[in-house]
């Protein structure tokens, strides 16, 4: 009940007794616990957490949406991880907030936990404690969030671009042995056996068709039958952080333990098998299957070299697989890292309203500034803000996308009458009046503009926009 050591203690003349009455030896000396614990103070420092305190696994982005981002948030002392749920957390982004789902929170150390974060649309993501949030430490001492805990750092979240990487139903295979028509080649890794043909007349479905399931298929048999894509995917040129993988499948005869295997090699020579799944045929036979599959990067090393094949699974030459409408699908990047302007106005409902001067939702701020800005160019958002006059300068602010497009370059403009318009840092024709803008440090996906005029005559009234060419 106080503090100083603790050391447990029978003491002198302590009477305890065994069934038979016969009393314990403590007439000499007390019996004495030979570890002693120290009795501190109770803790009544509640935790703290700062926004510097949370950090993303994505540098700082930015990211495109269905992608997974780790965020590691450390607090001041451990904490009670039972008091910790999806709840606490959330997007702080003031400026078009991608809306998120919280996944897996683990406790790594005490007091720092991972938080498992995926954007599910495109906008800012900041993450977040919100108000309200109750988050304990062993003691039950409260975090403070009567204001929220957000991240100083905003990631950008741009549409996930999807690119058909290959697609093939077979159907322009002319003989069974004709895999040069198609995206595919038999074997060529497992030995001579490997004798993958393409079933040209079909196969009769049992109950319905899936398709054009009755026409031309890729045919295996017995157990070492592959066919291999036969260009290598352009993953890492792309920058696609997942690649799906759809197709239909068909068995006879096919033992229920046994099936078809999707294997991935990074370094396209399969001296690095990855398998990614197998599909028994339990009691699947005589009937079209469809599945898909996603390989996400950093499971799946993605390189420019990577290749899939399918191999059969079965153990003789009756075990029958047949492979159909095999299409593989790269998610994000698409090329220039999927940061072109092109892949970020993809990623919005504008119809053919998809130029870089064209403003679909009529705000005044057509695409390329709202690119510039980070805002959604389908949804109204207000543009430039004016702020505080001081003698020669003045100030405006806006929403700042931290990662513009990389064909885009934005420039500030100035004009005392609306009609003629002189870039940062020129003067007028006259040569009397020089404008030039400077940034402010960006927060919570806005920035703070200074404007400063300087010359032999400054304007009554100064006009201000922003202009955003294609480069």
């Amino acid at each position: 009940t106080s503090t100083g050591n603790l050391e447990f203690e029978v003491p002198i003349g302590a009477t305890l007794e065994d069934a038979a009455g016969n009393p314990l030896d403590t007439t000499a000396a007390a019996i004495t616990d030979d570890n002693s614990i120290t009795v501190n103070s109770p803790d009544t420092t509640d935790p703290t957490l700062l926004p510097a305190d949370i950090v993303d696994d994505q540098t700082g982005g930015p990211v495109n949406q269905n992608s997974l981002v780790i965020y590691t948030v450390t607090f001041s002392e451990d904490m009670d991880d039972s008091t910790f749920s999806s709840a606490d957390f959330g997007n702080g982004a003031a400026v078009d907030p991608a809306a998120i789902t919280i996944g897996t929170i683990t406790e790594t150390s005490p007091g720092v936990f991972t938080v498992e974060v995926t954007p599910t649309s495109t906008g800012n993501l900041e993450f977040e404690v919100p108000i309200g949030a109750t988050l304990e430490d062993p003691s039950g001492n409260l975090l403070d969030t009567a204001a929220a805990i957000t991240d100083d750092n905003s990631i950008t979240v741009n549409a996930s671009v999807t690119t058909v990487l290959s697609s093939e139903d077979f159907e322009g295979a002319t003989t069974s042995t004709d895999y040069a028509n198609t995206d595919y080649d038999k074997g060529g890794i497992l030995g001579a056996g490997d004798d993958g043909t393409i079933d040209l007349n079909g196969i009769a479905n049992v109950p319905s068709d899936a398709g054009d399931n009755t026409t031309k298929t890729a045919f295996g048999r017995s157990s070492n039958r592959v066919i291999t894509t036969r260009d290598a995917l352009p993953l890492d040129t792309n920058a696609h952080t997942s690649v799906t993988v759809s197709f239909d499948y068909y068995y006879n005869s096919m033992p229920s333990s046994s099936g078809i295997t999707l294997q991935y090699s990074a370094a396209g020579d399969f001296t690095d098998t990855q398998n990614v799944n197998q599909w028994l045929a339990g009691t699947t036979n005589n009937q079209w299957q469809n599945d898909t599959v996603t390989l996400t990067e950093g499971t799946y090393t993605f390189t420019d070299t990577a290749m899939i094949r399918f191999k059969s699974g079965g153990a003789a030459n009756n075990d029958h697989g047949y492979l159909d409408n095999i299409v593989i699908t790269g998610i994000g990047g698409g090329g220039g890292g999927g940061n072109d302007f092109s892949d970020w106005i993809a990623g919005y409902d504008v119809g053919t309203e998809d130029g870089i001067g064209d403003d679909p939702d009529l705000d005044g701020n057509d695409n390329g500034v709202e690119n510039f800005f980070g805002t959604a160019p389908d949804t109204f958002t207000q543009g430039l803000v004016s702020g505080t006059v001081s003698g020669n300068t003045f100030t405006f602010t806006h929403p700042l996308n931290a990662t513009p497009a990389d064909d885009l370059t934005a420039v500030y403009r100035w004009s005392t009458e609306l009609q003629t318009f002189y870039d940062d840092g020129a003067s007028n024709g006259a040569g009397t009046t020089t404008v030039d803008f400077v940034q402010g440090t960006p927060s919570g996906g806005m920035v703070t503009v200074t404007a400063t005029i300087t010359g032999t005559v400054i304007p009554a009234k100064l006009f201000v926009d922003v202009e955003v060419t294609q480069n």
